[in-house]
This record gives C-alpha cells, structure tokens and sequence, in this order.
C-alpha cells in the first residue's frame, strides 16, 4: 500500500473452487494493483475499498472502489493496450465473467461479476 492510503475490505465466506480462487484473485491483484498505482497521484491521502458478495443467483461479485481521481475521459480498461489488460480479459473470459468499469461521483468504480460454476 502506499501512505495516507486507506484500504477496507470485506469479503463474504465463499466457496469455489481452487482454479476460480486463483482467477478471482490474479484479477483482483490487477484492479487493487492499478488503483494504489493510480488513483490517487496528487493526493496525500485516499480510500481503496474491497467487498465481495455472493448474488442472489449463487454466483460472486466483487467490488473495488476508490475516491480518487478517476478516469481520464475516454479511457477503458482493461483494454489490449497493457499486459495487465490483456491478463484480466484473458482470466474473465475464461471465467465467463463480466468486468464494468466506471467512473463513480469520486473515484473509480470496479465490478466483477462471476457466473456459478456450471
């Protein structure tokens, strides 16, 4: 982490299995990755936040979010311009799992969304 960075996490117990575990958390690592990287240049301080849930329909969604700076306009990600982008649309799509980025009202706003393993 960095200084005057905050970070929370909740996470709900969840079960799934290993190979799903490693792609949940190698896209994960990108995202909290590129928000401590970015977020927050310029600024002394700031909050990075971390909640996964499971949806009504059995599946996972995890959320990152940030009160940073935000996105420049007219960026997406993860797009094929970055290795780290080419890694997360890899893991989603293997994962059959959609990944929205927005920009919130401060900040960026991260979902993952995991289907339920067939």
């Amino acid at each position: 982490s960095r200084p005057g960075v905050r970070m929370n996490i909740h996470v709900e117990p969840l079960m799934v299995d290993t190979e799903t575990a490693v792609r949940i958390g190698l896209i994960l690592s990108e995202v909290l990755t590129n928000a401590m990287q970015h977020a927050f240049r310029d600024q002394a301080s700031g909050l990075v936040e971390l909640r996964v849930s499971r949806t009504d329909n059995g599946g996972m969604r995890a959320m990152v979010t940030d009160d940073g700076i935000g996105l420049p306009d007219g960026a997406t990600w993860p797009n094929s311009d970055g290795l780290g982008g080419r890694i997360v649309q890899g893991l989603c799509e293997g994962l059959q799992a959609t990944l929205q980025v927005t920009r919130g009202a401060v900040g960026t706003i991260v979902t993952l969304d995991v289907p339920v393993a067939d």
